[in-house]
């Protein structure tokens, strides 16, 4: 009888505690369910669209065939000026030219005005300059360059048209150089037309306004290309705004 007594009183705590140790488990892995479920799991971030991809691949790859370095060759009508002059102003600056007198410079909302001298100037040079107007139409139903690059509210200003006046050793290499095909289209040194193409939706007309004074004159060609359309940049910029 003794030892049945010992026998239990040796077990029984063991079967209590091996019962309370299952049981501590139990609300362990419970408690731990309970915190796995109340995690927040992190949305899936859905891949934003780069509306200008298209267009900036396309022009890139123009530059190439005009021997323009690469981010610098555009096309000016109907395009946000965000993207054409921010990519003809690396253009005059890399060939050897900077920003003039500030008094110089014009931002209002339908006209942007950039002075530009050369950065060391030799003789003559001296007197070169380069005035680069855009005649620009705010548009809220296009999406501007810099909107869609910095997530921010930025107007869509659309280029009419493009005036780059200048000397003769400043306007006539930027005609010639800037657009390939225009070597073989310039006529004689008269005032006025002395030459013109055609390059997309761009027509490119070179003028003698009187002594070393010339003009390039970027207006549409017809009504010009619809670029948001054809390389898919509000369609693209829609996407993005369903997805949000």
């Amino acid at each position: 009888m003794k030892v049945k007594l010992l026998f239990i009183t040796l077990i029984f705590p063991i079967f209590l505690f091996g019962l309370g140790f299952t049981n501590h488990n139990d609300t362990i892995r419970g408690v731990e369910k309970q915190e796995q479920d109340s995690i927040v799991k992190p949305e899936k971030k859905v891949k934003k669209e780069k509306p200008y991809i298209m267009f900036i691949f396309a022009m890139n790859m123009l530059g190439d065939v005009n021997n323009i370095e690469f981010g610098q060759f555009t096309v000016f009508t109907n395009m946000d000026e965000g993207v054409s002059r921010t990519r003809f102003s690396y253009y005059l600056q890399d060939n050897g030219y900077a920003y003039g007198p500030d008094e110089k410079q014009k931002f209002e909302s339908n006209l942007i005005q950039e002075y530009y001298v050369r950065r060391i100037a030799v003789n003559d040079e001296a007197n070169d300059f380069i005035q680069v107007r855009y005649d620009c139409t705010e548009r809220h139903d296009l999406p501007s360059y810099y909107s869609t690059i910095l997530d921010e509210e930025y107007p869509c200003r659309i280029i009419d048209k493009v005036t780059i006046d200048g000397t003769a050793n400043t306007i006539i290499p930027i005609y010639v150089k800037y657009w390939s095909q225009s070597k073989s289209t310039i006529g004689s040194d008269k005032t006025g037309v002395i030459a013109s193409h055609v390059f997309m939706g761009d027509e490119i007309t070179l003028i003698r306004r009187g002594q070393n004074r010339y003009r390039i004159e970027i207006t549409k060609n017809g009504g010009g290309m619809d670029y948001y359309t054809i390389y898919e940049i509000t369609k693209r910029h829609l996407k993005n705004k369903n997805s949000q």
